[in-house]
């Protein structure tokens, strides 16, 4: 099949992209996470999402030089802008009572101060 017919466009209202790193919210519990060194992003469709032509959900992106937060209905991400995802840098709160998962409940702000 052709590669360009595989290709869709996305909101860029729920895209946050960032040098190396790309997020795009696709629904309030659904979220692409992107990380490359050289700041190219795949915009082929996969086999989980082919059409990510969904409505922008509700989210705030809170941000400053070290840290990024996205917080939806569903999860609040957390993401310190030091390098590649890694868990030291990026982890995803679930907003249920209904996980078995602590949430670490620490904002950015405080842990950037850790490095």
């Amino acid at each position: 099949m052709n590669e360009e017919k595989m290709r869709f466009p996305l909101s860029s209202q729920s895209v946050i992209t960032v040098e190396h790193y790309r997020f795009t919210v696709l629904t309030p519990k659904l979220i692409r996470l992107e990380y490359a060194e050289n700041g190219v992003f795949e915009d082929r469709a996969t086999q989980t999402v082919l059409n990510r032509q969904f409505p922008v959900p509700a989210f705030r992106k809170l941000e400053n030089d070290v840290s990024l937060e996205i917080i939806t209905e569903a999860f609040h991400l957390h993401y310190l802008k030091k390098g590649p995802f890694s868990p030291d840098a990026l982890f995803i709160d679930v907003k249920s009572n209904f996980t078995n998962y602590k949430n670490r409940g620490r904002r950015l702000a405080d842990l950037a101060n850790e490095f």
